[in-house]
């Protein structure tokens, strides 16, 4: 019973420095998941909170030797962060859950396994990046912290799979934003907003309800996509700019080679009719000037 007992005191304690002595553990039959304590984070020299988020094969064997050879999830539940910079970093397919946050100054993630984030305020500062092998944001408001137009910031977010933007806010006016998967992109009742809008992915899918906006350009590198709602100036697909209207409206996949050159050509004959008009208006103006300038004795004269 006494050995039973200090062999549990043991074991907790090895959670603990799974853990990173992050916080409180709770251990599932699937994993080990890690409440994330606020005190218990570092503060390095610059005074920025860092987060080292281990996975378990940091500790393999040690893990094993206790039967806590399990995932680690990190969770960050209900931080409120405003004066300090926040850094996390996952390490060996580590997992890190945050929800119910907000924070208000440069917010960084480097490559756990899976990060996910819901019900979550960013008010960021500088610029923001978050990266994760599979990356969701659920319900979260990315904003630039200051509303004046000198302080530009930078919003990028990269998966090096699946990137999921769900119920949310990405961006605003005086935000430039960049998204980058290797696999797809889903965007589902969820907007991006950005001076300058970015999008480098294999597959991106978007629903009716999602608008990817920007003041300048969308620019667009994919091999296949199946509508976009914008209302950017110029939106660029693969190198082509297919859109250079100022109003808001859908636009269908431009992969099948003959709506390409359809395309093409449609915007070949636009520019050909506006240089004929150009024309036109050319000579008639010169022609009513001619006109205008004519002595009137001569044209009675002509007209007898």
């Amino acid at each position: 019973m006494f050995n039973n007992i200090k062999s549990d005191k043991k074991r907790e304690k090895i959670k603990k420095k799974l853990t990173n002595n992050l916080g409180e553990v709770e251990e599932s039959f699937f994993e080990l998941i890690c409440h994330i304590n606020l005190k218990k984070i570092k503060i390095s020299k610059g005074g920025c909170y860092i987060i080292n988020c281990f996975g378990i094969d940091s500790n393999k064997e040690l893990a094993k030797k206790y039967d806590l050879y399990k995932p680690i999830t990190y969770v960050i539940d209900g931080f409120n962060i405003d004066k300090r910079k926040l850094y996390i970093n996952g390490y060996d397919n580590c997992k890190v859950f945050i929800k119910k946050s907000n924070f208000s100054n440069v917010l960084v993630i480097n490559n756990p396994l899976e990060c996910i984030i819901e019900d979550t305020t960013i008010n960021a500062y500088s610029y923001l990046s978050l990266a994760s092998k599979e990356l969701v944001l659920n319900n979260v408001s990315i904003k630039n912290k200051f509303k004046c137009e000198d302080l530009k910031i930078s919003i990028a977010l990269y998966s090096n799979n699946n990137l999921k933007i769900l119920n949310s806010s990405i961006g605003d006016c005086n935000c430039n934003v960049f998204l980058k998967s290797n696999n797809y992109i889903n965007l589902i009742n969820s907007n991006l907003n950005g001076i300058n809008t970015k999008i480098d992915t294999n597959i991106l899918f978007t629903d009716d309800k999602s608008k990817i906006l920007a003041i300048n350009n969308v620019d667009i590198k994919d091999i296949f996509h199946n509508k976009i709602i914008t209302n950017s100036k110029y939106l660029i697909v693969n190198g082509k700019i297919v859109k250079k209207n100022e109003y808001e409206r859908f636009l269908n996949t431009l992969i099948d080679p003959l709506k390409d050159k359809r395309y093409e050509l449609y915007t070949l004959l636009v520019k050909l009719r506006d240089e004929c008009n150009k024309n036109n208006e050319i000579k008639i103006k010169r022609y009513k000037s001619e006109l205008e300038n004519s002595n009137i004795t001569k044209v009675i004269k002509k007209n007898k």
